[in-house]
């Protein structure tokens, strides 16, 4: 075990906390549990019970993680948070899944949620946590005007950035192409020109949902990819839902559809 950290050292990764901070007790459990992003530094709160502060330096020596054990005011400090439960975590970029690699996961089943220009983390860590809970076998992130996975959509996200690949391939109109190739049907979202979701049967097979930015919606060139359109009745005055939300209804009826047949 090491000995508590006096000072902090001074580290880029301190300038962006937000990117490269994250904590909570749930969430780093989860991280840590998962193996999928290991942190580059862990500390914990010296007032934790002595047994679980042992679990959890035991798990991360196990990942090659160092642990520091620090007063809870100064894991504040380094993290810009009160809430952090006495776990905080300095973390390197994330590992986004190869999206070569993420092509050799389809099969005839194969069921992608792809996100064009994503720009809100709260929406995006929601997003994430609703394809995982609904069966999704992978997200993809647009390359463009799109926010990464940083401390909020993971916290967002309830960890479940770690048990799904997530993938931002250098383009994602070159990406949607070659699921048009694969003969992937791609289902896209639009307020206006799409069918009434309630009224469309979804396509069998492998299936992927595209799923635009909160203002604009698809991109054109993304747009252009799609085999078929989708729209969420509604009957308010408000234009139009939360990214989020609409993005949990659409994926909710593509799950009750497939796994009804």
């Amino acid at each position: 075990m090491h000995t508590p950290h006096p000072k902090p050292r001074k580290s880029k990764y301190l300038g962006n906390h937000q990117r490269c901070w994250i904590w909570g007790r749930h969430l780093l459990w989860e991280t840590m549990h998962a193996g999928k992003w290991p942190p580059l530094e862990l500390f914990l709160s010296s007032d934790l019970d002595s047994a679980e502060r042992e679990r959890v330096q035991l798990q991360a020596q196990q990942q090659n993680v160092t642990v520091f054990v620090e007063s809870r005011e100064h894991i504040g400090k380094l993290c810009h948070a009160q809430d952090h439960q006495g776990y905080a975590a300095k973390m390197p970029p994330f590992p986004y899944t190869d999206s070569e690699d993420l092509l050799r996961l389809e099969n005839a089943n194969s069921f992608f949620v792809i996100l064009d220009s994503i720009q809100d983390s709260h929406n995006l860590g929601a997003i994430i946590r609703t394809a995982e809970v609904l069966g999704a076998d992978a997200v993809v992130l647009s390359d463009r005007n799109q926010v990464d996975v940083n401390s909020q959509v993971a916290r967002s996200s309830v960890g479940a950035v770690n048990h799904i690949p997530i993938a931002k391939p250098d383009s994602l109109p070159v990406f949607l192409r070659e699921l048009n190739t694969r003969k992937v049907n791609l289902l896209g979202t639009h307020h206006i020109h799409g069918e009434n979701l309630s009224q469309v049967t979804m396509p069998s097979g492998c299936l992927a949902c595209v799923i635009g930015s909160e203002a604009q919606g698809l991109s054109k060139d993304v747009l252009e990819f799609c085999d078929s359109l989708v729209r969420i009745p509604q009957t308010g005055k408000i234009e139009s839902l939360n990214a989020a939300v609409a993005a949990g209804i659409v994926l909710y009826e593509i799950f009750r559809q497939r796994h009804s047949q």
